[in-house]
């Protein structure tokens, strides 16, 4: 009766490590497929929008002049239908950069 008992306890723990180990591969491999393939795609998006509007001229007088609004529209006028954005331009003091970038990189992670 004992051994049985034993038996029982070494198939239920044998079955949680293949449940564990099949939960964390699938995990994985989702994420590996998904998501590093579509960060990098808008990365390269942004990155090329910025560098674009950076190249004509455009990027610094909508920045500087504070004109939110005109670098919000040229952004999505040259952004597919398909996406969608938010915006965020911070103004920041000398003294207050570090702070605000490392805050900044906290919320986005």
């Amino acid at each position: 009766m004992k051994k049985i008992g034993q038996v029982r306890i070494l198939e239920a723990t044998l079955a949680l490590i293949v449940v564990t180990l099949s939960i964390v591969f699938v995990n994985s491999y989702y994420k590996s497929i998904i998501g590093s393939e579509a960060n990098q795609d808008l990365s390269d998006i942004a990155y090329e929008i910025l560098y674009s509007l950076n190249e004509r001229e455009l990027l610094a007088p909508y920045i500087y002049n504070e004109n939110s609004k005109m670098l919000e529209a040229t952004i999505a006028s040259a952004l597919s239908n398909r996406y969608a954005f938010k915006l965020t331009v911070y103004k920041i003091e000398e003294e207050e950069f570090k702070e605000t970038l490392e805050s900044i990189i906290r919320s986005t992670i």
